[in-house]
């Protein structure tokens, strides 16, 4: 898919909208899986990180902000979410592209390095800290086809990314020109409003149905 595509789902007299936005990622045996971690950790996984922080900390446009990449035995997304009111919606939508934007082309900085980086490592514990979480990991590694050492390398791996690694990897995988935006919500009340984006988006609306 090239080009940034706008999907609303109408789903009529809603008070607060669904934003997801994405495109394509990576294997999980991608040699930058680890420093992408720590780069999407840093903008979109946690509270501390820079989409909440823009999103909900400083304007209160919605409960939460995230991004995470799935990697999968074949590629798999990239993707950022916000739940915010109507009336909020596309000036959350605005801001998350222009952060995207500024994440690319910038990177992180290096306290939100550091940060990213003691955050994974010290959270890896409850990872495995049952039996069912471990038996995941393990049919996670089975399924993909990752080392039979992973959890045992794993937060070896992550100390050993650099700042400029991830960077890096920011800059070869991001890619903000090619977009697949779907915003849940009354789209006669959206759409319109869209136009304040420019004119780099092709919009489809398409009736929500419930399964």
């Amino acid at each position: 898919m090239e080009g940034k595509h706008i999907l609303l789902i109408d789903k009529p007299a809603r008070t607060q909208t669904q934003i997801i936005i994405g495109h394509m990622g990576i294997d999980v045996l991608n040699p930058d899986f680890f420093p992408l971690i720590v780069a999407n950790n840093a903008f979109g996984g946690g509270f501390t990180a820079r989409l909440m922080h823009e999103v909900r900390v400083k304007r209160g446009w919605s409960y939460g902000a995230y991004s995470w990449f799935r990697p999968r035995k074949q590629p798999g997304e990239f993707g950022m979410m916000a739940f915010p009111a109507t009336k909020d919606t596309v000036d959350t939508l605005s801001l998350m592209l222009s952060l995207y934007e500024e994440y690319t082309k910038a990177g992180i900085t290096q306290e939100e390095f550091e940060r990213s980086q003691s955050n994974l490592i010290n959270e890896f514990a409850f990872k495995i800290d049952t039996a069912r979480r471990k038996v995941g990991q393990l049919l996670m590694i089975e399924l993909t086809g990752l080392p039979q050492d992973y959890l045992e390398t794993y937060r070896d791996k992550l100390k050993n990314v650099t700042l400029e690694q991830v960077n890096q990897a920011i800059q070869k995988y991001s890619d903000p020109k090619n977009l697949l935006i779907t915003i849940v919500c009354t789209a006669k009340d959206i759409k319109p409003k869209l136009k304040s984006l420019g004119d780099n988006f092709k919009v489809t609306v398409k009736n929500f149905k419930e399964d």
